[in-house]
């Protein structure tokens, strides 16, 4: 969970997840759709899908016991050296390094490491350097030490330089580079996007969901009908603009006609680099339900009731949360 998400989120997920799965062997039995239900909302949903597999293997192939050597726990789905590194030091007390970005800052700045810290050379020297400076007598409290000194001290911007245990061996702190130490690396240029969502019901008050199945990570997750804006024909705030667009995506997609009715909600997402602005709109089938064009997507009409029996999509879950409190 920890794995690019931050403590504060995570802490909203993880008593819950545990009460659901307390065991492994609980974990491994349950359907994929359930360990997805209790992931949702946390975004990188690989994770999930990684952490069931794992689950299910250490259960046939461990007899439930949870593998103490690197060489099986390298083997399992989802685990790399660091994730490995971290089981093994903290919850086994064995002696193997944990390099993560606040671990690489503290060794750079030690080191006065002045290239890209990202880099495979200098990779390989931060893995051998926190290997040999890694506790052979409690691996668990150092690991955990260096991770809390690069979180909570040695910051990425104003490093708390007069409350660091090793500033006395700081060579960047001597040499006064530790603002330049790591060397910033080239973040990609924000990509913004527009998206247009629709609330679609029917004669009998259903709304309409489509499921994705073309997208491995977000597979068998069901949203509501959602299209991305061109950057040139971009509406922008104009609802009236807005809605015809809608109204001209669903009717290709669906093969009906839909009246567009009062905008819904509006909010920002942030996803890596994008930057994206969701609008969502109420919208109605014109004439009966019958048939409607679902080849590319699975596509049903749910009652309000069972909303909650569907896993979501980030977006559609915020559109639902909308919903739920008009």
């Amino acid at each position: 969970m920890l794995q690019q998400t931050q403590v504060v989120t995570v802490l909203r997920y993880y008593p819950a997840f545990l009460q659901k799965f307390p065991t492994i062997q609980e974990l491994a039995r349950a359907s994929p759709s359930s360990v997805l239900a209790r992931w949702a909302g946390m975004g990188y949903y690989s994770r999930a899908r990684n952490l069931h597999r794992a689950a299910r293997i250490i259960l046939n192939r461990y007899g439930g016991e949870f593998p103490q050597r690197y060489e099986d726990l390298r083997s399992l789905p989802g685990i790399g050296r660091y994730t490995a590194g971290a089981i093994l030091s903290i919850a086994f007390g064995q002696r193997y390094p944990v390099v993560d970005g606040n671990v690489e800052r503290v060794l750079a700045r030690v080191m006065a490491l002045r290239g890209d810290v990202k880099a495979a050379p200098y990779q390989k020297y931060l893995w051998s350097l926190a290997g040999q400076l890694t506790s052979r007598r409690s691996p668990s409290d150092f690991n955990q030490g260096m991770m809390e000194l690069g979180a909570l001290v040695c910051l990425p911007r104003q490093p708390q330089c007069g409350l660091c245990p090793v500033k006395s061996m700081c060579r960047a702190r001597h040499l006064n580079l530790e603002s330049r130490i790591p060397k910033p690396r080239r973040t990609k240029t924000a990509q913004y996007l527009h998206r247009l969502a629709a609330v679609v019901r029917d004669g009998r008050n259903r709304v309409l969901l489509v499921q994705r199945r073309d997208e491995e990570l977000m597979r068998d997750f069901w949203e509501f009908p959602q299209f991305d804006v061109p950057a040139r024909g971009d509406p922008g705030r104009d609802g009236r603009d807005s809605s015809a667009f809608l109204g001209r995506s669903l009717h290709k997609r669906f093969g009906r006609e839909f009246t567009i009715s009062h905008p819904l909600c509006r909010f920002q997402q942030n996803i890596t680099f994008r930057r994206i602005t969701v609008q969502a709109f109420e919208a109605q089938l014109n004439g009966e339900v019958g048939r409607l064009q679902c080849d590319r997507m699975p596509c049903r009409w749910i009652t309000a009731r069972a909303l909650k029996d569907h896993l979501f999509d980030s977006t559609s879950l915020k559109i639902l949360s909308n919903l739920q409190n008009r």
